[in-house]
């Protein structure tokens, strides 16, 4: 498993100790986003160049970050059931918007950051372990409407059962490893060019090696939307 250590303090200021993830060399790369009408270009010996408004020529993945002492995290220890109740008690408010966390920050033991565990991870977690025995062609069969227009087979109480018991186990078997991370001076373009080369939809940003904060595909998709929405 590919983990990212972060030593933590009591406060929220996290320190990275050492990093196996890979990193990605942006110089003399040239990233163009179409669909988003930007285009920049990283050099080695020159000023970054672009094309978009003066306003926001220097969004930064630090500039609208969530800070890490407002983004809900986790012990790696908890269980699924103390983890689908910390997403469901959180919210996350931004621009006066309040939503529900996709993702929890996973800690372990020592305050460093191992992973992050998504909803999908929760979902895969909580599949009883018949389902998971049977074979392909009677899972088909079990989750057909046409066979079982109102799943009756699913409604019953075993499957409600055998999904509590799957609650208790802990996290740390679903969790996702931190693959990437993003500076907090890094452009917003490469803050999406990651999420999108990696499949990601969030980064944790880091300053001076410390995790400062995290980043989500809707934070970048709304300062997209501001690009947009620019008069020129």
């Amino acid at each position: 498993m590919s983990v990212l250590p972060i030593q933590c303090n009591k406060e929220p200021n996290p320190t990275i100790q050492q990093s196996n993830n890979p990193t990605i060399q942006l110089n003399d790369f040239l990233i163009t986003l179409i669909p988003f009408n930007i285009a920049i270009i990283f050099t080695s010996t020159q000023k970054r160049e672009r094309i978009m408004p003066k306003k926001l020529v220097t969004r930064r993945a630090g500039d609208f970050m969530i800070p890490l002492d407002k983004y809900p995290h986790i012990r790696h220890h908890v269980t699924l059931r103390e983890a689908v109740k910390t997403m469901e008690e959180s919210d996350i408010e931004i621009s006066g918007r309040k939503s529900l966390p996709r993702a929890l920050l996973v800690f372990n033991e020592k305050h460093e950051l191992i992973g992050m565990v998504r909803r999908r991870d929760i979902f895969r977690g909580l599949e009883p372990k018949f389902l998971r025995t049977m074979s392909i062609p009677h899972r088909r069969e079990l989750f057909d409407i046409e066979v079982d227009p109102n799943l009756i087979a699913l409604s019953s109480g075993k499957l409600a059962e055998a999904i509590q018991k799957q609650a208790e186990q802990s996290v740390d078997g679903v969790m996702q490893p931190i693959t990437a991370t993003v500076d907090y001076e890094d452009h917003l373009a490469k803050v999406i060019y990651m999420m999108i080369n990696r499949n990601l939809a969030l980064l944790p940003v880091l300053k001076e090696r410390k995790v400062v904060g995290v980043v989500r595909s809707v934070d970048a998709f709304e300062e997209v939307v501001k690009i947009i929405e620019e008069q020129p």
